[in-house]
């Protein structure tokens, strides 16, 4: 048996040759006894003096930290508060630090090389007022459905996402701000929206939840449990 982690993966599992009825999905859903809404887990509060947006995880050049770092260039005069809060490594970190510094982006870039616990992850997050998933889509990350973007909906954070095959299937527009990946212009007219309006902020935080009432840990750690018991139980 095939375990993999959506619907967009199984399928193309299922297209190379795995029977269908051998191939399931387990989503890496957040774990809302970390990831939730209620302040309880050493959460931290945005500064309202500030428009930022925040992206963790991993650092490469196809996860198009520069195309945000850019929009931000654009977008400075315009928006004079922004923040761009970016955490974690990769291969493409220093390409990031060097772009920020050629561009004059120190009041307006934060880079912070490193990963950090599970657990202190949601209080650095609502340090936030954006989420940001800028994939570049090519035949990897059009099939990525990011972890990150579902802790996002897990707290509640609204979110910008490129429209790649795999996010779409899972987010709609009422769920997540999408953009053109690749595109500098529609991701700066992006950020430019949810800056000019608290209401599509507040619609797209009130349409994360029904992400995670759908997909939530709870109802995908029961049925991977379900599962291996069948799958033990068949093949014993």
């Amino acid at each position: 048996h095939v375990i993999t982690v959506s619907e967009h993966w199984r399928q193309a599992l299922i297209e190379r040759g795995v029977p269908a009825h051998k191939c399931s999905v387990v989503m890496n859903v957040a774990d809302e006894r970390i990831f939730n809404d209620s302040g309880d887990n050493g959460a931290g509060s945005s500064d309202s003096s500030k428009f930022r947006l925040i992206y963790h995880g991993t650092i490469v050049q196809r996860y198009g930290l520069d195309l945000a770092i850019q929009a931000v260039e654009r977008l400075r005069h315009e928006i004079p508060n922004i923040q761009l809060y970016i955490l974690g490594k990769g291969d493409h970190i220093e390409t990031l630090v060097k772009m920020t510094q050629e561009m004059n982006l120190g009041d307006h870039v934060t880079i912070v090389k490193d990963m950090r616990p599970t657990e202190e992850l949601p209080g650095i997050i609502r340090s936030a007022q954006v989420g940001i998933v800028p994939y570049r889509d090519d035949v990897f990350t059009d099939g990525l459905l990011p972890t990150k973007l579902m802790e996002y909906a897990a707290l509640g954070l609204p979110a910008i996402a490129s429209r790649t095959t795999a996010i779409e299937a899972y987010f709609s527009d009422t769920m997540v701000e999408f953009f053109n990946p690749g595109d500098v212009d529609d991701l700066a007219r992006c950020i430019r929206t949810l800056w000019n309006s608290p209401e599509r902020l507040l619609e797209l935080a009130q349409g994360s939840k029904n992400f995670k009432q759908r997909h939530n840990w709870g109802k995908v750690s029961a049925d991977y449990v379900a599962l291996v018991d069948r799958l033990g139980t068949q093949y014993v």
